[in-house]
């Protein structure tokens, strides 16, 4: 959020509001068609793909790289190993269990 000071008392619904009218002109949404009735979908989108186990080699590193399914991770070596926090041997690891 901006630096801009709101007028006080501010609620939370106010606070939300103006997360949302910063984060709409960030995207440059230039024309919003929603008719007074329709329902606004505000959750994240499902994530697409099968989320990386618990126990999965080098999970925290693949999901720093923003590596969040298991269809997403590079079936390469060497690709993996480009990957901070993954070595050789947790790119072994890894590619063992995608086999």
């Amino acid at each position: 959020m901006s630096d801009k000071p709101l007028p006080r008392p501010v609620t939370a619904v106010e606070l939300y509001l103006a997360a949302i009218l910063e984060e709409l002109q960030a995207q440059r949404v230039t024309e919003i068609s929603i008719a007074p009735g329709d329902l606004v979908e505000l959750r994240e989108p499902a994530p697409v793909g099968t989320p990386l186990p618990e126990d999965f080699p080098g999970r925290a590193a693949l999901e720093a790289a923003g590596i969040d399914s298991l269809e997403a991770v590079p079936g390469d070596g060497d690709e993996l190993v480009t990957i901070a926090g993954i070595g050789k041997v947790t790119a072994g690891q890894i590619l063992a269990r995608l086999a």
